[in-house]
């Protein structure tokens, strides 16, 4: 099952990278281009039982972005996700949007010219503190290119310019 979801995200990627990255992007394949995926607020205090939200947002780095992946990992005895609101995300086509376990995938894209802006919107998501502690979320990367969160930037090459994520620490009071 887990080798089928890992083939179908591959593929889901080349469809991406061949449908959202045939318009001009300019440039040198990686020249200057350091995207990076953030959570906001990085960090909070929250209380158990109250539902708080994170932005997961794309630093483009003035690059056009056509793609992006979020792979993100959260703490199961300390959060519970509610939901996953892409309605105000600045990539308007779905791709992915699944909670598997501990395990968050989101993946959208924007036709060409893409995504450029320093606070791209990807999705919201609404968790649920279940206990007290401090709960680490982590967006997934193995090192820049790897992924699997990704950027996929608007070059008609498919060229991954995600080398940046950050992780989001919330104090769970009870």
């Amino acid at each position: 099952m887990k080798k089928q979801i890992f083939v179908m995200t591959i593929f889901v990627f080349a469809l991406f990278s061949l449908l959202f990255s045939c318009g001009g992007g300019g440039g040198g394949e990686n020249a200057g281009s350091n995207a990076g995926i953030y959570l906001l607020p990085a960090v909070q205090s929250v209380n158990v039982g109250e539902t708080f939200s994170i932005d997961v947002t794309l630093d483009t780095n003035n690059q056009p972005v056509t793609a992006v992946s979020a792979y993100i990992i959260f703490p199961l005895d300390l959060l519970m996700v509610e939901s996953i609101d892409v309605t105000d995300s600045d990539f308007g086509v779905e791709a992915e949007n699944t909670v598997q376990d501990n395990v968050i995938n989101i993946t959208r894209g924007q036709q060409t010219p893409g995504v450029n802006d320093p606070s791209s919107l990807i999705a919201t998501i609404d968790f649920t503190p279940l206990n007290q502690g401090t709960a680490k979320v982590l967006v997934q990367l193995i090192s820049p290119g790897a992924g699997p969160s990704r950027a996929i930037k608007d070059n008609g090459l498919g060229t991954d310019i995600l080398t940046t994520v950050a992780e989001g620490i919330y104090t769970i009071q009870p």
